[in-house]
């Protein structure tokens, strides 16, 4: 996970079992912060398990980045919930600094 943020892509947590992870992380951007919280909790970063799902939202191989503008949590069956995106848009991608 780290050699995929190191590559410049950005993801957003729009997943979790709620038995294992709590739905504060639903819509945050993936980070080494997240890192550390999984590895903390005993959970392989890369979800291995189904721990989580991501939404890639921007990468260098992509000519445009999704921007998400809405999004609401919602529960669904079998322990899961999910950051339902209600409005989102494809944006030019930003100039590098």
């Amino acid at each position: 996970m780290e050699e995929f943020l190191d590559a410049g892509f950005k993801a957003m947590i729009v997943c979790v079992r709620v038995d294992k992870l709590s739905v504060d992380l639903l819509g945050r951007m993936f980070d080494r912060e997240v890192i550390k919280a999984l590895e903390s909790a005993g959970i392989d970063p890369c979800g291995e398990y189904g721990e989580y799902h991501t939404l890639v939202l921007d990468g260098p191989i992509f000519k445009k980045r999704i921007e998400v503008l809405e999004g609401r949590v919602e529960h669904i069956p079998k322990g899961y919930a999910v950051f339902n995106i209600r409005r989102w848009r494809l944006a030019n991608k930003k100039p590098k600094s």
